[in-house]
């Protein structure tokens, strides 16, 4: 390339560069979780084991607890999905303060935890009340899925946000949504409607009315694995799950 042919596509090449910092900056003042998975120190997070940050006014006590809870996590998961567990930061809060810088909303209309995902990896926000092994596996299941179907797909909706959920709350094996057993009669605590929320935005706004789409949600997808071998046939199943099998 000559010099002159250079220096013509110097402004185009600056002006993408602008619209990428522009686009970043709009991100980061709408999910500060990104900056301070970017810059911990800068929210008054520091590292606690490899992968997790936390405020550093919390306790040694919650810090082991929490340390054993994420490494249990990700140990689980990674021998559901035969690898070497879910890549993603978590930042955990001590207060309401730290979370609230972090994007969440204080007290009981806030998320316990949060799932970013993009195409540089994933963030973890854990609110103070968001802090137990089964919230953390809730969540470290969102990034396998959308490590594993493809980010995009996850953040536009290609795999639906039902299946999504129902997933995640089968992985964690969370006692508020499902009973004891083997078998989908045995554990659903609902039985699914028809019209479980596909997108993202739907199935938070439907969430926040009524938490028991939780079970629903769960149930579906019990009765889906039920017909594909289970928890141990998700791995290979992966590529049919509803929603993605027909794309």
């Amino acid at each position: 390339m000559t010099p002159a042919r250079l220096w013509s596509v110097v402004p185009a090449v600056l002006a993408l560069s602008l619209m990428l910092l522009a686009a970043l900056l709009t991100g980061v003042r709408a999910y500060p979780a990104l900056t301070a998975a970017v810059c911990p120190g800068c929210y008054g997070l520091q590292r606690a084991a490899p992968g997790l940050y936390v405020e550093r006014s919390m306790t040694p006590e919650d810090r082991a607890r929490l340390i054993a809870d994420v490494t249990a996590a990700r140990a689980h998961l990674g021998a559901v999905f035969h690898d070497a567990g879910p890549r993603a930061r978590l930042l955990a809060c001590a207060t309401e303060a730290c979370n609230r810088r972090l994007g969440g909303r204080p007290g009981a209309s806030g998320a316990l935890a949060e799932t970013l995902s993009t195409r540089l990896g994933s963030v973890v926000r854990l609110a103070p009340r968001g802090q137990s092994r089964i919230i953390v596996t809730h969540e470290l299941a969102h990034v396998v899925l959308a490590q594993r179907n493809a980010t995009t797909r996850v953040i536009t909706g290609g795999l639906p946000a039902w299946v999504n959920e129902g997933l995640a709350v089968i992985l964690s094996d969370d006692p508020r949504y499902l009973r004891p057993g083997s078998t989908p009669a045995q554990r659903c605590t609902a039985q699914p409607r028809p019209d479980l929320p596909a997108s993202p935005h739907d199935w938070s706004r439907r969430a926040g009315a009524d938490t028991a789409i939780y079970a629903e949600a769960a149930c579906a997808m019990l009765i889906w694995l039920d017909g594909h071998g289970g928890l141990a046939g998700l791995p290979e199943n992966l590529p049919s799950l509803p929603g993605l099998a027909r794309r």
